[in-house]
């Protein structure tokens, strides 16, 4: 868990990208959204994991997740999301 750091890109409305959020982090995608945009989980190695939500302008802290709910939760990785948004863009 050390060495690695994730930046989020989101597509502005004239097409744009904007470095929305950047951590010294795995960042995975939770199956949880708000307003169409996943809920991300940043990943460390830690006991509870901050999770963001987008409110519509940015990624913001929501809540924490415990070990025990994450051990529960199916995530995908950001790099996963990624490969499937380029797909769409395809079709």
């Amino acid at each position: 868990m050390t060495g690695m750091s994730a930046t989020l890109f989101i597509r502005d409305a004239s097409g744009n990208y904007t470095d929305n959020l950047g951590f010294p982090a795995m960042i995975s995608v939770l199956p949880t959204t708000n307003l169409d945009y996943p809920d991300l989980l940043i990943g460390g190695p830690r006991f509870e994991f901050p999770v963001w939500r987008w409110n519509g302008k940015h990624y913001g802290l929501y809540k924490k997740m415990t070990n025990e709910v994450l051990e529960k939760t199916s995530t995908m990785e950001v790099e996963e999301l990624s490969k499937r948004y380029l797909e769409s863009l395809k079709n």
